[in-house]
């Protein structure tokens, strides 16, 4: 999924959901995250990242208008 990482709220949306979702990860998860970002793993993860922000983003966009 392509995020518009030039979005005025990108950086905010992006901490605030990546520190959710790292923390709610498994230690053994979290390490493979954390110490090999080219794995399956954190792709996925990554991935899911992504998605959660460009909603928050969506969503966001929608209660300005």
């Amino acid at each position: 999924m392509k995020v518009d990482k030039q979005h005025p709220k990108y950086w905010d949306i992006h901490k605030e959901i990546y520190n959710s979702e790292i923390d709610s990860l498994d230690f053994e998860i979290r390490d493979i995250v954390m110490n090999n970002p080219h794995s399956n793993t954190t792709i996925r993860f990554n991935d899911s990242v992504d998605k959660l922000i460009q909603e928050a983003i969506e969503e966001s966009d929608k209660q300005s208008q």
